[in-house]
């Protein structure tokens, strides 16, 4: 269990993934919350996540942050 969020700045959690289907199934519910300007942090034990993505690039990051008009890893 080395997945966290935290969400509107409450309690961070903290979960397991455990397979393909429920990582996809949890992207699309992160990407409805980012849509819906819900303040959403997660992270990895060993750095910071945007869509369960780690080690992202910084293009990739400028497009995250323009589709969600979000500020990542806030």
């Amino acid at each position: 269990m080395d997945n966290f969020i935290r969400i509107n700045g409450g309690e961070t959690y903290c979960f397991a993934v455990p397979t393909e289907r429920v990582q996809t199934s949890l992207r699309a519910e992160l990407r409805r919350w980012y849509l819906g300007n819900v303040a959403v942090k997660e992270h990895r034990r060993d750095g910071p996540t945007f869509l369960l993505h780690r080690d992202l690039s910084y293009e990739q990051i400028q497009a995250y942050k323009k589709e969600f008009g979000v500020e990542l890893y806030g």
